[in-house]
């Protein structure tokens, strides 16, 4: 008699309750993910994009920092869970790098033109200091996810190395 292979729910289960806590967390932040678009409101400055790279970029947030928790706990000996670690993060170090390349362009030197009216003085425009800080904000993100992820793939490699082994012996 054949023996048929076990399916692994507990990934799926995990992927879920990252979605409900996304689902959670937006709804919280930002109201309705399918009406509302989310904002931040910075000083000045607001910052404005769609629901979906929202959702998404929260997704991914809350999905890294959840198996990458599990992982921790069981020992970095699933493959499936460091895969979605890895590649979770992975992602989110690149949405970073595009976020930060963004919004370095806010803090660029820029020219105030005097009016037609009358050429002479005119007033220098001040830094943005809310792109800055979101600067600042995502490169010590970026570093915390980048130490969280070099960590995880050591650990990774750790774990199959020593189940060859086993497996060898």
């Amino acid at each position: 008699m054949k023996e048929t292979p076990k399916y692994n729910w507990g990934s799926w289960l995990w992927i879920a309750v990252s979605f409900g806590l996304t689902l959670l967390l937006y709804m919280l932040f930002w109201g309705n993910p399918l009406k509302n678009n989310p904002w931040i409101h910075l000083h000045d400055t607001y910052f404005d994009f769609p629901a979906l790279i929202g959702f998404v970029l929260l997704f991914l947030a809350v999905t890294f920092i959840i198996y990458f928790i599990r992982s921790i706990f069981l020992g970095f000996s699933g493959k499936a869970g460091n895969l979605v670690t890895i590649i979770s993060g992975f992602i989110l170090i690149l949405i970073l790098m595009g976020a930060i390349s963004k919004l370095d362009a806010f803090t660029k030197e820029w020219t105030l033109y005097p009016p037609l009216s009358g050429p002479g003085e005119f007033p220098q425009p001040e830094d943005n200091y809310a792109a800055v800080l979101l600067i600042r904000f995502f490169i010590a993100m970026f570093g915390i996810i980048l130490l969280m992820l070099a960590y995880a793939a050591y650990r990774t490699g750790l774990s199959i190395r020593t189940a060859q082994k086993q497996k060898s012996s």
